[in-house]
Order: C-alpha cells, then structure tokens, then sequence
C-alpha cells in the first residue's frame, strides 16, 4: 500500500535504511569473525571498524529524523501564520437584503449588509452588486467597524436604478412567470494588517 504523506514515506525510508543497516553490520560480523579467526588483534581492530560504521549510520538516521522535525515544525508555523492572517478575514461578509424602516411611517428599503464580526475596522470596502449572475454595480464604504449586528447601508440612487434596468431585462427575457432571483453580493476589503481581501457571495475567501 502506498501513501502520499511526506511524513509517513520518510519515517517508512527511515525504518528501511535501518533494517538494511542492521543486515549490513550483521554481515560484517560475520565476515570478521571468519576472517579474525582466533586472531584477537585483528578481530578487535575489526570491532573498532564495525563500531566506526554502527555511529556513522546512527548520526545518519538521526539527521534525516532531524530534519523531517524541522520540517514539520516550519510547516506548523507556516499554517499557523496563515490562520492568523485570515482570522479576522473570516468574520467578514455582505449581502443584499431588505429591511423595514421605521419612520413617520413604516416603509422598506434595500441595501448590503455588511457584518464585521472581527475586533478591529475594515476600511477601503467595496461592495460589488450581482444579478442573475451578472454584475450590475458598485458601492463603496470607506470603513466598516467591529459590530455586533449587520450594518445595513442603503443602495446608492445610481446602483438602485441599474439593479431595476436588471430585473427588467430579466423580465423582458423569461416573463413574469418566472420567479425572479435574488441580487447577490461580493466584497473586498482591507483588513488591520493592510492585506486586501476577496469574499465571493458564494462564501469563497481569498486573497488579492
């Protein structure tokens, strides 16, 4: 069976060189103490050679283990690092929605939503407005702070128009037996540490 795991092929080398090793200073043994015969000093010179290839070998295995813990240890900090820098990334998002607006009378208006669920402000955020898949317009916000709840920011008057132009179009096209879908939305936003983001309205976050 084999595996794709760096790791688990070392440690499987690993554990190969050391049976071969084992085989090999067996065989030297072997081959001494038939050519020491009753000979003391040379089979003594001969230990001293065998001992010489057993610590050889030994330093060998154990850089290789050495280095594939430096090399565990690097990729830890690499995801480590990564998470840290998408961690208040992640607690960002936006949506079109609707919401009621109370007032001298009761009445409802559309926007993006935009949640910083995160500690610290999000700044440079653009809100990109999509309809049946297709883009219509853009709105900016100059900063989104930390907020336990959504912050509805209206539509400007120029993307609320071309948001109508769209679902006339559609209508034009499938009729109005056709249920109507939804605008969707994608941001992209500078977080704390000046990196520039990406969320799709699928959810995708990347970096840009």
């Amino acid at each position: 069976m084999t595996s794709d795991n760096p790791s688990v092929l070392r440690r499987g080398y690993v554990l190969l060189y050391c049976v071969l090793g084992i085989l090999a200073i067996a065989a030297l043994a072997v081959i001494g103490r038939e050519w020491a015969g009753s000979d003391r000093a040379d089979l003594a010179q001969w230990v001293m050679a065998g001992a010489s290839v057993v610590t050889l070998f030994a330093a060998v295995v154990a850089a290789v283990f050495a280095a594939g813990a430096f090399n565990l240890e690097t990729a830890r900090e690499e995801r480590y690092r990564q998470d840290q820098r998408r961690y208040q990334a992640e607690r960002v998002a936006a949506w079109f929605a609707y919401i009621d607006v109370q007032g001298a009378y009761k009445r409802r208006t559309r926007g993006f939503m935009v949640r910083n669920a995160s500690d610290l402000p999000v700044t440079n955020v653009n809100l990109y407005l999509f309809f049946d898949g297709n883009p219509v317009a853009m709105q900016s916000v100059t900063v989104a702070p930390p907020a336990d709840e959504p912050v509805h920011h209206r539509l400007d008057s120029l993307v609320g128009d071309a948001l109508d132009r769209a679902r006339e179009r559609f209508t034009e096209i499938h009729g109005d037996e056709v249920l109507v879908p939804s605008a969707t939305v994608d941001i992209t936003f500078t977080d704390a540490a000046g990196q520039r983001w990406h969320r799709k309205a699928t959810g995708e976050l990347t970096e840009e």
